[in-house]
């Protein structure tokens, strides 16, 4: 899948050498004060973009290398400033402003604020920022308030099976309408419900071969291999513990049990392999997938810690996940994926705000899935697709991290990103 919104630009870092001021004690005043300037705000801690996809950069001037984007409504904590007039080609007429660890942004396009940053992230059982939905078979309206709806024409449309965000419902005339992710009104009437699929992986202890999963749809059990069938099958996304392969004219077998087998060709299953020559050092991270198997397997040096399935590329050569060793190059809170600017095929989709987003190659990305349940088989456009659960831990595990209120973080000399091989 592509991003629409995706900015195709790194540019070499550059760290400015700065001393913070000294810190105020008041909780709710910026912690850093210049006796030789005017005073910016008395009782804010806190800024907020005047709009969405405001850039922060790694030191105080536009030439900087961009370390990310803060999100819509972001509320951002100050520690330091730094004056923008006078300093050579910083392209900022105010001050800039320091949000983190090499995170820094101008004051042109911000407000003052004594809002704290949101304690913690709002996510569903499932792992999920949001509630998704699907237009119906007659498509759906958006329109930039319920109340405009009876006598102004949407400001766009959803063909069927477009998905959107709902973060917030209200009742209008009788009608229950949603708020999408971006502000906009949709009728909820015009919508179904996304059905994600509960699967995660595993924490591995012991031996990461003997992790599986059933991938057909159903399994038999049989007595042993080229043996009859028992009366025991098993269902699609049980886990299993292998405990011997074994080959036979017949194929491949693998044993679960005292008189248990299954046939191998009904098992997606964990190989764990070598680093990549790429991976410095015992501690650190990296993923490995499986082509042949859709599975994923986390690394820390040699030792694997998590498996599971997902969905690759399938079909045209366009649409299949390259293989090769990579290093993520951006990740994205959420990022809108469609094909409606593409000419040469059959069908547009568009999944808006598709969540926790890595970009490893290009456009091809590692995300979560909330439109499918066939993760074990490929089935994707080309990126790898993974469960909302797994997709959120995998993101919480490589690196860089992306700091609350950030909508896409970028990685620097000092915070390099997590290696994703394919294979």
């Amino acid at each position: 899948m592509t991003s629409r919104s995706m900015n195709r630009w790194l540019v070499a870092a550059t760290c400015a050498s700065l001393v913070p001021a000294s810190a105020r004690g008041d909780a709710l005043t910026p912690p850093w004060f210049d006796p030789n300037d005017v005073p910016v705000a008395t009782d804010s801690a806190f800024i907020i973009p005047r709009r969405g996809d405001v850039f922060i950069y790694e030191s105080p001037e536009h030439r900087a290398a961009r370390r990310g984007l803060s999100t819509l409504n972001a509320s951002l904590p100050v520690y330091a400033a730094i004056r923008g007039a006078g300093l050579r080609n910083n392209g900022c007429d105010g001050r800039w402003l320091e949000v983190g660890p090499f995170a820094w942004v101008c004051s042109d396009g911000v407000e003052w604020t004594n809002t704290r940053p949101s304690a913690a992230e709002k996510l569903d059982a499932l792992g999920l920022p949001y509630r998704f939905f699907f237009a119906g078979a007659q498509g759906a309206a958006i329109y930039a308030r319920p109340s405009v709806a009876w006598e102004a024409s949407p400001q766009r449309e959803l063909d069927p099976g477009w998905s959107v965000a709902v973060v917030d419902e209200q009742v209008v005339r009788g009608e229950r309408w949603g708020r999408t992710a971006n502000g906009q009104w949709v009728l909820l009437r015009d919508l179904y419900p996304a059905r994600p699929s509960p699967f995660h992986g595993v924490q591995i202890q012991g031996d990461p071969a003997a992790v599986g999963w059933i991938r057909s749809d159903v399994a038999a059990v049989f007595a042993g291999p080229k043996r009859t069938k028992t009366k025991e099958n098993l269902l699609r996304f049980d886990r299993i513990e292998m405990l011997e392969e074994a080959k036979a004219s017949s194929g491949a077998w693998l044993r679960i049990g005292d008189d248990r087998w299954l046939r191998s060709k009904d098992v997606a299953r964990s190989h764990p392999v070598s680093r990549p020559k790429e991976v410095q050092g015992s501690r650190e991270r990296w993923v490995d997938i499986d082509l042949q198997e859709q599975v994923l397997l986390a690394y820390e040096g040699d030792t694997p810690i998590f498996a599971t399935l997902v969905s690759t590329g399938r079909g045209t050569p366009g649409n299949v996940t390259p293989k090769g060793v990579f290093r993520i190059w951006v990740k994205l809170a959420v990022s809108t994926m469609d094909n409606i600017e593409r000419e040469d095929v059959g069908r547009h989709y568009s999944m808006e705000d598709v969540p926790y987003v890595q970009f490893f190659a290009k456009d091809v990305a590692l995300h979560a899935a909330y439109w499918h349940r066939d993760f074990g088989r490929k089935h994707s456009h080309g990126c790898v697709n993974l469960t909302p659960l797994d997709s959120k831990w995998l993101f919480d595990f490589t690196r860089p991290k992306l700091p609350r209120e950030w909508k896409a973080v970028y990685p620097t000399a000092s915070d390099p990103s997590t290696i994703v091989r394919v294979r």
